[in-house]
């Protein structure tokens, strides 16, 4: 008698690499999905190990930007406002006294102006301070909250094609 299988299958995996371990010998009994060989995949754990680090930056950076601004920042924000509020009230007391003596001639008008020019610089660090503490009061932008998000989904997908890839490099028993 002659023997012969009731079915045979041309396999191959889907993707192209180096096969590094093989299951089973001719003639072992294999079940359906039962994995065969299994081709070189350490390039693509290390792929999937960075872009897991990514996301679980992403998603830390997401928290973040839901969370807000933290007390300690704004009110390290406000102290800055109070700081350049003290040294502009000193400023214009000084000037004041710098343009009394101006005008009795005890000094020039450079010096009068080189305070009136510190004083105009003074007023925009306060006005670029009261800025930044605004900013932090009105909290995270939903725009930013969305590009976050967006960011997230992307390296979730980036890791869903690796997870993919990894699944076609092993050869599974297409049938017992």
């Amino acid at each position: 008698g002659e023997i012969q299988a009731r079915r045979s299958s041309e396999l191959g995996l889907e993707r192209g690499g180096k096969i590094t371990e093989i299951f089973v010998a001719e003639g072992d009994r294999v079940s359906r999905g039962d994995p065969l060989a299994r081709l070189d995949t350490r390039n693509l754990e290390a792929k999937q190990r960075q872009l897991q680090a990514q996301r679980d930056r992403a998603l830390a950076q997401l928290e973040q930007l839901q969370t807000g601004p933290r007390q300690e920042d704004i009110a390290a924000a406000r102290a800055r406002v109070r700081n350049v509020k003290e040294e502009l009230a000193l400023l214009k007391t000084q000037r004041s006294r710098r343009e009394f003596l101006y005008s009795e001639g005890a000094i020039s008008q450079e010096q009068r102006d080189e305070f009136a020019s510190r004083e105009q610089a003074l007023q925009a660090r306060l006005e670029e301070a009261q800025s930044q503490l605004q900013e932090l009061l009105s909290g995270t932008r939903p725009e930013e909250i969305a590009a976050q998000q967006a960011t997230v989904k992307e390296i979730e997908a980036s890791l869903e094609d690796v997870e993919i890839t990894l699944d076609k490099s092993v050869l599974t028993a297409p049938f017992n």
